[in-house]
């Protein structure tokens, strides 16, 4: 039986490093001597840099619940109202909030850690360094903001490869911003290098595994196995019929309406089972509709007609 988790695949996580890297690049084209614009500019592409790593984390949890931290967490009625809708985003979401109170160094020892299977107690060198520089960034940003542009005594004890030698007063200069702007590209280059040689390209799979991976992402039901359910040739990845299982009657009556979806997009002259919208999840029915769309599943029937005729 195949697993119901949802999978990381390549693109989602490249998709992220390559907006990143292009409106920083976007970013570097507008500094100039203006000291003022550049700390503007500053500012903006750190806040992205956060909120990209924010992302980055947030799409391995919600594939990989269990890698998270907490042991256990205590949660509102409303954010079990919240959960019943949109699932256990909201416990990733808290775990998040906490992580990004501890600094950038915890942050991307969690994102290594957790992305990559780098442990901090194994740090590789080339991470322990891009993660050094962009802490030392971090504490130009911090004492920007809450110190009025002046040195902050952390700053000038802990930084090591931006150290404050003469004045308190900061520069940001178009020089130095733009080496801040390129380190943080520099750790998204490693990121998407380490990400192609881990993860697969979901644009590489084969029709019936897409089909298969938006079947799991539809049911959670350890019965609904894909492969129970559908003809399958491998050999032309097209599916070619449907399968009725005899213990299909054990299914609930939500998921009945799924799986009449899908067959009648397969083949339309099922019927889809009737249903009330506030008896279903209305945005699983969406994502159903548009990952089928998108696979073209209702061609198949017709496809497998022309094949079985030839």
């Amino acid at each position: 039986m195949f697993s119901k988790r949802k999978k990381i695949y390549a693109d989602d996580l490249v998709d992220i490093y390559n907006k990143f890297s292009f409106k920083s690049n976007e970013i570097k084209t507008k500094l100039c001597n203006d000291k003022t614009i550049n700390q503007g500019l500053f500012l903006m592409t750190s806040s992205l840099f956060e909120d990209s790593i924010r992302e980055i984390i947030r799409l391995v949890l919600i594939s990989f619940p269990e890698k998270l931290k907490i042991k256990s967490c205590t949660i509102t009625k409303e954010q079990v109202c919240e959960i019943a809708n949109i699932g256990y985003k909201v416990i990733i979401d808290n775990e998040l909030f906490l992580l990004f109170k501890d600094g950038v160094k915890k942050q991307l020892e969690y994102l290594f850690e957790i992305l990559l299977n780098i442990d901090k107690k194994n740090d590789e060198p080339k991470y322990k360094e891009i993660t050094d520089k962009i802490f030392d960034i971090s504490l130009y940003r911090n004492s920007l903001i809450h110190n009025g542009g002046k040195a902050s005594k952390i700053l000038k004890e802990k930084a090591i490869y931006y150290k404050i030698t003469n004045s308190d007063t900061l520069n940001f200069d178009k020089k130095t911003v733009e080496k801040f702007i390129n380190d943080y590209i520099s750790l998204f280059v490693m990121l998407e290098n380490e990400t192609r040689l881990k993860y697969q390209f979901y644009e590489n799979k084969t029709r019936i595994e897409k089909l298969r991976n938006i079947w799991n992402e539809c049911f959670s039901s350890p019965i609904l196995d894909f492969d129970s359910y559908w003809q399958i040739d491998y050999e032309n990845d097209l599916i070619i019929g449907i399968n009725y299982p005899e213990y299909e009657s054990a299914i609930s009556s939500s998921e009945k309406v799924l799986l009449s979806i899908w067959r009648h997009q397969y083949n339309d002259s099922i019927k889809t089972e009737e249903f009330l919208l506030c008896s279903v999840n209305y945005h699983k029915i969406y994502k159903l509709y548009e990952g089928l769309d998108e696979m073209k599943i209702y061609h198949m029937y017709e496809e497998a007609r022309y094949k079985m005729n030839k």
